[in-house]
C-alpha cells in the first residue's frame, strides 16, 4: 500500500512526465535553429549556435526522465493489475495511441518533409509531387522517421513486453519466492542511498553510451521497426531504475537534497561536452555511418563544383569525369546555377551523394586500398570504394578524408562519454527533486497540464513543421521567430485537447477518463 507520503512523490513524478513531454515541444522547435542540417523540413534562417546549445543540453536528460517515470508507473500499473489487467491497460494507453498516431503521423510527416525539401532545394523534384509522394511512403528505407516523432511509444511496448516475459520467468521459474528480487531491491537501495550514488549510475550509462556510438548521446531510433538494439539498452536502465523506485519509493526523498547544486552542475558540465561535439561535428568527425557523409564532411562546396564542372569535358576514364556522369540531370543543372549553397541545399546535395554516388555508382571496377581505413587494408564493399575513390578525388579541405584514421583516440571517447554519463544523473537527480520541491501536492492546474500533454506531444510536431516551411525564410530576429512558433503551435493545441479530445472517447484512452 502506499503512503500519504508517497502519494505526494506520486504527484510530482506525474508533474514532471507532463513538463518533460512539453519540453520536447520547446526542443523540437529550437530544432528548426540548429546552424547545421539536421533532418528538419527546413532549416530556419535565423538559425542560431543557442538553439544548438539548447537542443544538445535538452537531448542529455529528457527522454531519460521520460522512461524512468515509465518505469515507476509501470510497476505501479503492474501491482495494481496483474498481468492481464496491465496488458490490456499498456494496449489502450500506448499501442492504440501508437498505431493511431502512426497511421495519420507517417504519410503527414512525408507530405511535409518533402514539401519542405522541395521548397528550401534540398530535393531536386523532376516527378510530380503526388507521386514523389506515394513513393515515400510505400518504400520505408527512403525515410528517417519511418516511426516519426512517436517511436517512444514503440519502444515502451518493447519494454512492456520484455518486462511481461522476466517477470514471469523470475515468479514461475527462476524466483518463485522472491529471493532474488528482494536481493535487487536491496542492492537498488544501497546504490541510491550511497553518497557515489550518480557516478555508480552512470557506469552502466557510461557502457551503453559506447555502445551507441554517438557522441550526440543516445540515437533517436526512429528510421527502421527493427529495433536498435543500444537504444533499447539505454533506455532499459533508465526504465528498471522507475521499476526499482516505485518498489522502494522512501528512495525519492534521495533525490530532494541540493537539487539546484545537481541541476547546475550538470549543466556546467554540458557545456564542454557540448563544445567538443560542436568541434567534431564541425569537422565532420562525429559520424559513425561512413562510408556516407554527413553534410559538414563536404566542407569546400565551391572548390568541389569547380573541379566537377572542369571534368564535363574530361574522358569517362577520369574519375572526376564518373562521378559527374554520376549524377542526375538535375544536379549538374544545380551545380552549373549555384556558385553558392543553402544549409539545406548542401545537405540535399550531400544527400543525393550518399545514395546516388556513394551506395549505388560503380567508380570503380577493382577493389580500392584505403590508405589508414580500417584493420582490414582491402576494401571490399561497393560503398567503401566509392568513398575512397570519392577522397581520394577531392583534396583534404573538400571532402572530409580519411575518416577511420581521425576519429577522437579511446581515451578522450572514454573521458567524453563518462562525462555525458554522469552530466545526465546529476541532471535527473536534479529535475527530480526540483519537482518534488515544486509539485509535491495535487493542484488543478498540474492536473490539467499532465492531462493534455500527451495530446499535446502527439500532434505538435507536423504543426511545428507547417510553421516552419511557412516562416523559415523570413529574416526576424531568432528570438522573436522562435516564440512565434511556439505561441502558434500551442494556439492550435491547447484548444484541440479542451474541446476535441478532454471530455471525448479520445481523452478517454488518452488520460483513463473523460472529464465532463
Amino acid at each position: 500500500m502506499r503512503t500519504d507520503s508517497n502519494e505526494i512523490r506520486f504527484h510530482s513524478l506525474d508533474a514532471l512526465r507532463a513538463y518533460a513531454m512539453l519540453l520536447g515541444i520547446f526542443f523540437h522547435a529550437a530544432w528548426f535553429f540548429v546552424p547545421h542540417y539536421y533532418g528538419t523540413t527546413r532549416t530556419d534562417v535565423s538559425a542560431n549556435n543557442g538553439f544548438h546549445f539548447f537542443f544538445y543540453w535538452t537531448h542529455l536528460f529528457r527522454m531519460q526522465i521520460f522512461f524512468l517515470i515509465a518505469g515507476f508507473f509501470a510497476r505501479l500499473v503492474f501491482k495494481k493489475r496483474g498481468r492481464v489487467g496491465f496488458t490490456l491497460h499498456r494496449l489502450q494507453r500506448i499501442a492504440l495511441p501508437f498505431a493511431a498516431g502512426w497511421i495519420v503521423m507517417y504519410p503527414l510527416f512525408t507530405f511535409l518533409y518533402l514539401w519542405g525539401g522541395i521548397e528550401s532545394g534540398r530535393i531536386l523534384n523532376r516527378e510530380p509531387f503526388w507521386s514523389l509522394w506515394a513513393q515515400h511512403v510505400r518504400e520505408w528505407e527512403l525515410n528517417w522517421f519511418v516511426l516519426t516523432h512517436l517511436w517512444f511509444l514503440y519502444y515502451l511496448l518493447l519494454l512492456y513486453a520484455m518486462v511481461l516475459a522476466l517477470e514471469a520467468l523470475l515468479a514461475g521459474v527462476v524466483d518463485r519466492h522472491g529471493k532474488i528480487r528482494d536481493w535487487l531491491n536491496r542492492q537498488f537501495q544501497n546504490v541510491i542511498q550511497s553518497r557515489w550514488n550518480m557516478a555508480m549510475l552512470a557506469i552502466p550509462l557510461w557502457v551503453t553510451l559506447w555502445w551507441n556510438d554517438n557522441l550526440f548521446g543516445i540515437t533517436t531510433p526512429s528510421a527502421s521497426l527493427v529495433p536498435m538494439w543500444s537504444v533499447l539498452a539505454a533506455y532499459s536502465l533508465f526504465f528498471l531504475v522507475g521499476w526499482l523506485l516505485n518498489a522502494s519509493p522512501e528512495l525519492l526523498r534521495v533525490f530532494d537534497s541540493r537539487w539546484a547544486s545537481k541541476l547546475a552542475l550538470g549543466t556546467l558540465l554540458s557545456i564542454p561536452l557540448f563544445l567538443y561535439f560542436n568541434d567534431k561535428i564541425t569537422h565532420g568527425q562525429a559520424n559513425s555511418l561512413y562510408p556516407m557523409m554527413w553534410p559538414d564532411e563536404l566542407q569546400d562546396y565551391s572548390s568541389f563544383r569547380d573541379q566537377l564542372l572542369s571534368a564535363e569535358e574530361l574522358p569517362s576514364s577520369d574519375v572526376h569525369a564518373r562521378i559527374w556522369g554520376s549524377l542526375s540531370p538535375e544536379y549538374q543543372r544545380f551545380l552549373k546555377e549555384h556558385d553558392t549553397t543553402t544549409l539545406d541545399e548542401h545537405a540535399g546535395l550531400v544527400s543525393y551523394l550518399n545514395r546516388h554516388v556513394i551506395l549505388e555508382a560503380d567508380l570503380s571496377n577493382s577493389t580500392v586500398k584505403h590508405e589508414g581505413d580500417t584493420p582490414d587494408s582491402e576494401v571490399d564493399d561497393q560503398g567503401m570504394a566509392n568513398r575512397a575513390i570519392l577522397e581520394s578525388a577531392f583534396p583534404s579541405g573538400v571532402i572530409t578524408q580519411n575518416f577511420f584514421g581521425r576519429p577522437e583516440s579511446k581515451r578522450e571517447r572514454f573521458l567524453f562519454l563518462g562525462a555525458y554519463a554522469l552530466s545526465t544523473w546529476l541532471l535527473i537527480f536534479g529535475f527530480v527533486g526540483l519537482s518534488n520541491r515544486l509539485f509535491a501536492n495535487p493542484s488543478p492546474t498540474v492536473r490539467y497540464v499532465a492531462d493534455s500533454s500527451y495530446w499535446l506531444y502527439i500532434i505538435h510536431l507536423p504543426i511545428l513543421f507547417q510553421i516552419n516551411i511557412l516562416v523559415a525564410d523570413e529574416p526576424w530576429h531568432w528570438l522573436p521567430k522562435f516564440v512565434l512558433y511556439n505561441v502558434v503551435a500551442f494556439a492550435i493545441m491547447l484548444p484541440s485537447y479542451h474541446w476535441l479530445v478532454r471530455s471525448t472517447w479520445i481523452g478517454k484512452i488518452l488520460n483513463g477518463r473523460r472529464y465532463p
